[in-house]
């Protein structure tokens, strides 16, 4: 049973993942300010709240849920460095990621093989790109999954598309993408609940 709502094209990213002669793979994510308009929209902003603790050198951050009976149940995940503000991006992806194990954005799991060609990047300069992607129209089917997508660059043209989709496409570019990985089911996020601290008491 899916607690939150699918998510909308305005909140999911696109992130370059691969370069190569001929183009770029494209990654979907969501940002742990996804996370927190969701929760409040969905649970209350009085009823959620999170946590970090660090622990052997990780940074975990948990979402704490109030049930109808009051109590807080609580899912953690640890997050991984980013690589410009380490601490920083290390807790919103330990926020994103806890986020995935109450379910927020699991969708993205579905996500099919994204390749843009290299005749829609404006912004290169040798192996790097500084193109920007944008999501301008997503589809689910009843399982929750991606069945329509189409991503549209900062010059506004239509650089992929997937599914029936309601965009006219300027091209579908597909000359020189490496070979699209076979589609697995992803496994569920591995949740990790970190020991519960002991309560101290004073004097």
């Amino acid at each position: 049973m899916r607690n939150f709502r699918l998510l909308k094209a305005d909140e999911i990213e696109c992130r370059i993942s691969q370069v190569n002669a001929n183009g770029v793979s494209i990654l979907l994510y969501k940002t742990a300010r996804t996370d927190y308009s969701l929760l409040d929209e969905t649970i209350g902003m009085m009823r959620w709240q999170n946590d970090y603790k660090t622990i052997d050198g990780k940074m975990y951050c948990g979402i704490g849920v109030q049930d109808n009976n009051g109590e807080w149940v609580w899912k953690w995940n640890c997050g991984t460095e980013s690589n410009t503000e380490a601490e920083k991006g290390q807790a919103s992806d330990a926020m994103k990621r806890a986020g995935f194990a109450w379910g927020i954005g699991t969708e993205l799991y579905s996500a099919p093989f994204i390749w843009v060609a290299n005749e829609y990047l404006h912004k290169r300069k040798d192996n790097k790109v500084y193109d920007k992607f944008f999501i301008r129209e997503i589809g689910y089917n009843n399982a929750g999954d991606i069945e329509a997508l189409v991503i549209i660059n900062d010059k506004g043209e239509t650089v992929y598309t997937f599914g029936k989709t309601t965009a006219k496409v300027n091209a579908q570019p597909t000359q020189g993408a490496p070979e699209a990985p076979q589609a697995k089911k992803a496994p569920a996020p591995k949740v990790s609940y970190p020991a519960k601290p002991k309560a101290t008491t004073s004097a």
